[in-house]
């Protein structure tokens, strides 16, 4: 990748892919997961308000901070498909299996495999068919590419701009009303 890599909400994606094709597999289990739950939380700030209320929804011990938390809301609202759903707590799980092991764990690992083996190839399928024996550690990055790709460019980014012009069109209206009576 050049150093043209695009910035899509100042997300470094050149920093992510990096990290997704070089790092070990712990490293790409818990920075994919981080990645995920950030486009999750950038999906979700869409429709919300802007506030401290909002801001604060997201600190830690509060009613967002978790993943799992996210991925259930974005759900529930609309925001991502049941297959997405179902995925991304693939991802979650497969984030904590790591993040709360003492053992040296890798994609291989059966509890790990059946989680991966799990994930929608979303396009994939021919691949990943012809190459049963694919690489799971492959599969996994293959998912994270596409995942990341689809939340940080989901339709909502103009949601804002619907919901500010039906505003401007309440205040007309309203204003119209009052110069009438």
């Amino acid at each position: 990748m050049s150093d043209q890599t695009p910035q899509i909400g100042k997300f470094n994606w050149k920093s992510f892919y990096e990290t997704i094709n070089k790092g070990p597999d712990i490293a790409l289990a818990l920075v994919g997961a981080a990645v995920l739950d950030e486009m999750l939380k950038r999906l979700l700030e869409q429709y919300f308000i802007e506030s401290a209320i909002t801001k604060e929804s997201f600190e830690r011990g509060k009613t967002l901070h978790t993943f799992e938390s996210k991925i259930r809301l974005a759900y529930q609202l609309g925001l991502i498909q049941k297959l997405e759903y179902q995925a991304l707590n693939n991802v979650a799980e497969i984030r904590n299996t790591f993040a709360h092991s003492f053992e040296e764990m890798d994609f291989e690992r059966k509890e790990i495999h059946d989680l991966i083996d799990e994930l929608p190839a979303w396009g994939m399928e021919k691949i990943i068919r012809k190459n049963t024996e694919l690489d799971r550690r492959l599969k996994f990055r293959i998912f994270l590419a596409q995942a990341s790709s689809i939340l940080a460019l989901r339709p909502p980014f103009f949601q804002k701009r619907l919901r500010f012009s039906a505003y401007l069109e309440k205040r007309k209206e309203a204003k119209r009303k009052g110069a009438r009576e």
